[in-house]
């Protein structure tokens, strides 16, 4: 009982001297109180964009839940070579495989986002759709043919790929997809040698043709 006692007045005295805390306290309180019309657990990508879309109906009022930060803005999130510091961050989830066999027993590491925006914010900024046969395999609504409206509708393509691949790109969503603006000499010998070895692909989000290949 002591013991509890004395746990209870170390987290009064602690509270009691973290700024803007009773403030905070009150405001979460009255996040939880409120009534929602809907309530998304999970602010990863698709979590934010549900939230978004639901939210532009005035009348509805939507709670979007993420256990991570909010901090969706940081420095290294923003700069692809930040990728480096967000590893086994609190940025990250720091997921592991258990004893693979494919890997002689190793466990692997897989990074997922611990943060608004989820595991966009720990990719190096680049974005993949992933081959049309894996969505065909789902099936019951999640093929390939029933996914890519969706995709075409969150889409703002800089790159010109709207223009000479409307089939699979578009503008004017939530995502602006653009190329990356350096590309350093080893970076461009790289896929110089690369597409000598597997040929070139210029767009891995165009299911016409297969994905395998160099390029950027």
């Amino acid at each position: 009982m002591l013991r509890a006692l004395v746990l209870l007045a170390l987290l009064y005295a602690t509270n009691s001297l973290v700024p803007g805390l009773p403030k905070r306290q009150a405001a979460e309180r009255a996040v939880c109180d409120a009534p929602y019309d809907y309530i998304i657990a999970g602010g990863g990508l698709s979590g934010c964009v549900l939230a978004e879309r639901l939210s532009q109906d005035p009348s509805k009022r939507v709670l979007l839940l993420e256990a991570g930060s909010a901090d969706y803005k940081n420095k290294f999130i923003k700069i692809p070579a930040g990728i480096l510091r967000l590893f086994k961050s609190g940025f990250d989830w720091q997921h592991e495989t258990k004893g693979d066999k494919a890997a002689s027993g190793r466990n692997i590491f897989l990074a997922r986002g611990k943060v608004l925006g989820g595991s966009s914010c720990t990719n190096v900024l680049l974005h993949h759709r992933g081959s049309k046969a894996d969505y065909d395999e789902w099936g019951n609504g999640w093929s390939g043919d029933d996914v890519l409206p969706y995709f075409l509708k969150s889409q703002d393509d800089t790159t010109g790929r709207a223009e000479n691949s409307p089939k699979y790109h578009s503008k004017g969503g939530e995502w602006t997809m653009s190329e990356v603006r350096y590309q350093n000499p080893l970076s461009k010998k790289f896929l110089e040698v690369g597409g000598e070895l597997l040929g070139n692909n210029d767009d891995f989000n165009n299911w016409d043709r297969k994905q395998q290949g160099a390029g950027r």
